[in-house]
């Protein structure tokens, strides 16, 4: 079975219902119209895939774009996995990552049994605080260098094919890897998300040095489709 936690992640997109690296705060003043308004025009979000089974488990993406001329700090979010009845069967509170200013970020969640008390039919996902304004340029600290792709030996679930998925990391500054989160979305040849999940950072080292390499692994169920490449998301 899957690894049963919450999780989360992030990409390179308040409400939705389904079936960053940060600088420092540098506040903008805000009108209800011209350029400021626009400065701090809200989050969108689209839901754009979902997985449930009955172990139970759950992975979703949430695509969440900020359309505004100034990045995004401390965004946090609610997700609720709801049942056939609309009871709650789960639910976690997460803060996002830095969005940049008209670019978007992939929030990639879920649980296994130990985290939901039924089979989940749905999810909720809804931005609980749209964070603040800030002009100051993102600094990464960790980027992908490769990435493969492979199907696995034998699927876990009886209800889709799983996939390997294999990430090499880079340090650009001294991280610690227990703070780096890394999201993995498969997607078809037109470009749909048949898969998400995160990796697994315990064989990581306690403590990466600037320019370091590490690499990790998760595998990615995809219940339908094929999918034809892969697209990550790290923020630490």
């Amino acid at each position: 079975m899957k690894r049963a936690l919450c999780s989360w992640l992030i990409a390179f997109f308040v409400a939705g219902v389904i079936s960053g690296c940060g600088g420092t705060d540098d506040p903008i003043t805000t009108s209800s119209t011209g350029p400021a308004a626009k400065e701090a025009a809200p989050l969108a979000a689209n839901v754009a895939y979902t997985y449930f089974n009955s172990d139970p488990l759950a992975r979703f993406a949430v695509e969440i774009a900020n359309p505004a001329t100034a990045a995004r700090l401390g965004v946090t979010g609610t997700w609720k996995a709801l049942d056939a009845d609309g009871v709650i069967v789960g639910t976690h509170d997460t803060e996002l990552p830095t969005i940049a200013a008209g670019q978007s970020i992939v929030y990639v969640g879920g649980a296994g049994a130990a985290n939901l008390t039924g089979t989940p039919a749905q999810v909720t996902f809804e931005v609980t605080d749209e964070g603040k304004l800030s002009s100051q340029p993102l600094e990464p600290s960790i980027a992908v260098s490769t990435t493969t792709l492979n199907r696995a030996e034998f699927d876990l679930n009886g209800d889709g094919r799983d996939y390997d998925v294999t990430l090499t990391l880079t340090a650009l500054t001294d991280v610690n890897p227990a703070d780096i989160k890394t999201n993995v979305i498969l997607k078809n040849a037109a470009g749909k998300i048949v898969g998400a999940d995160w990796t697994d950072m315990s064989t990581a080292p306690a403590a990466l040095a600037a320019g370091d390499k590490v690499k990790v692994a998760t595998i990615v169920t995809v219940p339908h489709g094929k999918p034809a490449s892969v697209e990550t998301f790290v923020s630490d």
